[in-house]
């Protein structure tokens, strides 16, 4: 192994366990998760701020990200799954403050 590689991405990796920076293009702040979602794996690239709300609702609510990002899915009528997760979280924290 060359000494000037960089630590590997999993070794950088988020604090749910699943995500990893998203080494693509430019100076991105997005970290890269994997998830299931009703049976298929596939990636999503949001964040870290939606990552630690994620965790904080899957707390709350007694959920895996699996199950609540396939909810998500189900939900959705239009635009992206990474899109959809965001105005969930949003709605979220929106109903909560009216609560």
């Amino acid at each position: 192994m060359r000494s000037d590689r960089r630590p590997s991405r999993r070794a950088r990796g988020h604090r749910l366990g699943t995500t990893v920076p998203d080494s693509g293009a430019g100076d991105s702040t997005l970290v890269l998760g994997n998830v299931v979602v009703a049976g298929h794996r596939t990636s999503v690239r949001l964040e870290p701020a939606i990552w630690e709300a994620l965790q904080d609702i899957l707390q709350r609510e007694t959920k895996t990200l699996n199950q609540l990002v396939t909810e998500i899915e189900r939900a959705r009528t239009a635009s992206s799954l990474t899109a959809a997760i965001r105005v969930f979280v949003v709605r979220y924290y929106r109903d909560a403050m009216r609560d």
